[in-house]
């Protein structure tokens, strides 16, 4: 039984389509998508 899982860290210069990508990845693997940008501004809307 193989449970190894992979950890995709996306990163690079603004507007290079970072989150797009990570979105596919994510719903191409049934992964789970933890944003910083929807944590950031989550935290502007509470504030």
């Amino acid at each position: 039984m193989n449970s190894s899982k992979t950890l995709y860290i996306m990163c690079g210069v603004g507007f290079a389509g970072k989150s797009t990508l990570a979105k596919k990845i994510a719903e191409y693997t049934g992964a789970t998508l933890v944003s910083q940008d929807a944590m950031y501004f989550e935290k502007e809307e509470v504030s």
